[in-house]
């Protein structure tokens, strides 16, 4: 009997730590958008997205060297966007696999087109796009 109130007090620790350790922390960041979500802050209809593929003499390879994000929301004119290249295990696609600029504040733009990238095409699998 001895070993169950020992075991209970043991766990009652235990969820007392955990709880004032959670109630502690400061969480106070902006909003985190990704994937898709009705509930979207800026763009409630999402966005479209398609990539240009280019020959690497060098590497002998194609690679994705540009992404289009277009049917943006006005609402989002000014904010960042990052576009990160995925392989199939959901890790960065090898090169350079990430670039991040900022919407336009232009009535009449709706799409921005970044630049530099240099993934093999064969390794990309799934692209994100995050608007914040």
């Amino acid at each position: 009997m001895g070993r169950v109130f020992f075991v209970l007090a043991v766990l009652a620790l235990v969820f007392a730590v955990a709880y004032g350790a959670a109630a502690s922390l400061n969480v106070d960041g902006g909003v985190v958008q990704s994937g898709s979500d009705t509930t979207l802050t800026c763009d409630t209809n999402g966005v479209t997205v398609s990539y240009t593929v280019t020959w690497n003499n060098t590497t002998k390879k194609f690679e994705v060297t540009g992404v289009t994000v277009s049917d943006i929301d006005n609402n989002c004119d000014g904010k960042k966007i990052t576009v990160q290249l995925t392989k199939s295990d959901g890790t960065a696609a090898s090169g350079t696999s990430s670039q991040t600029a900022t919407i336009p504040s232009d009535p009449n733009q709706t799409s921005v087109t970044l630049s530099g990238f240099s993934s093999p095409a064969d390794e990309v699998t799934d692209i994100h796009v995050a608007i914040y």
